[in-house]
């Protein structure tokens, strides 16, 4: 028999999709394929598109699940033609003690889960104090007054992954996407250290324009006072220099009618 050729619309997928990580990943599945599928993606660990894709094939678990039935099924019967003779309370344990088994293929995905999680954390940890530690440095020399970038905002950091295979990606705010190189343990980020001081970051040249333009709003709110001051100091001086010849004048007529009564 032929295998059997599907097809899906892939224009229902969001531009994003290869950045969904774990629930935001399970939701986009819940509504494209159903919650059981999702379930399912989340028992195995998978929880990103690009472990999906590289997942051999995501039926192993359910395949393992039915041998394991079927061994357990047939080693009952074993046991039951074996022992007709044992009362109900041996056959009850026998039973119990055959089932349990049925769990195990389920040990290694969980362990396996939380591993990648907490290498999830560490990585992101690393990343985002790398990141804060690099503008703290260079501050300065980009002419850039923050302290931070702001996650989300200046741009969004991606994690995938899945047991033994470990993919970083950083997509600036400007919409440049970096994949960044493994180093030893950690992921580097010297190429999107090399994007954002080129001319070509948006997100950078919107930081500067946003410093000018405060640079230049408290200069001239400065020359403003400045100005303020001065008018003032000019209407004192030109006030104190009408008094003191209205004075002046004033004491010449008076001098003038003293002259004259003498006479």
């Amino acid at each position: 028999m032929p295998p059997t050729t599907l097809s899906m619309d892939i224009t229902v997928l969001p531009p994003d999709v290869l950045s969904l990580y774990d629930e935001s990943f399970y939701e986009l599945v819940r509504k494209l394929a159903g919650p059981i599928e999702a379930d399912l993606l989340e028992l195995q660990g998978i929880r990103s598109a690009y472990s999906l894709i590289h997942a051999e094939d995501i039926f192993d678990i359910l395949k393992a699940l039915e041998n394991n039935c079927t061994s357990n099924e047939i080693k009952a019967n074993d046991d039951n033609n074996n022992n007709n003779n044992n009362n109900n309370n041996t056959l009850t344990s026998q039973s119990s003690a055959q089932v349990l088994p049925t769990s195990s293929p389920l040990s290694p995905t969980t362990a396996t889960g939380t591993t990648d999680q907490m290498n999830q954390k560490n990585h992101y940890d690393f990343l985002t104090q790398a990141l804060d530690d690099w503008l703290l440095k260079n501050k300065l020399k980009l002419n850039l007054s923050n302290d931070k970038f702001m996650e989300s905002t200046d741009y969004k950091l991606s994690l995938f992954l899945n047991q033994g295979s470990e993919e970083a990606i950083i997509l600036c705010s400007c919409g440049v996407r970096t994949n960044l190189a493994k180093e030893r343990i950690n992921f580097s980020l010297s190429n999107y250290y090399k994007h954002i001081k080129t001319s070509k970051c948006l997100m950078m040249k919107k930081k500067r324009k946003s410093i000018s333009t405060n640079t230049n709003n408290e200069h001239s709110q400065s020359t403003q006072q400045q100005i303020l001051a001065t008018d003032t100091i000019d209407t004192s001086t030109t006030s104190s220099s009408s008094i003191d010849n209205n004075n002046s004048n004033t004491r010449l007529t008076s001098r003038k009618r003293a002259k004259s009564a003498s006479y």
